[in-house]
């Protein structure tokens, strides 16, 4: 039984889906910051690790609202 690839995304689609500047990836990429994957020189992103981690650095937000300030 064969399992198809994901497709891997290169630098320009993570910056594009991420809206984030080629220098702030490869940043990223120098820091391990971002789950990549190197074939030879390439850099390439799995579309799967990259919504697991930005899962990972998702916060909930509050349950109730925040209290106003009385002066």
């Amino acid at each position: 039984m064969s399992q198809k690839l994901e497709q891997l995304w290169d630098v320009s689609e993570l910056c594009a889906t991420l809206r984030v500047a080629r220098s702030t990836v490869y940043d990223w990429v120098h820091a391990g910051f971002v789950p990549h994957v190197r074939l030879g020189t390439c850099v390439r992103f799995r579309p799967s690790d990259i919504q697991a981690w930005l899962d990972q650095k998702a916060h909930p937000g509050r349950l109730t609202r925040v209290p106003e300030i009385q002066p």
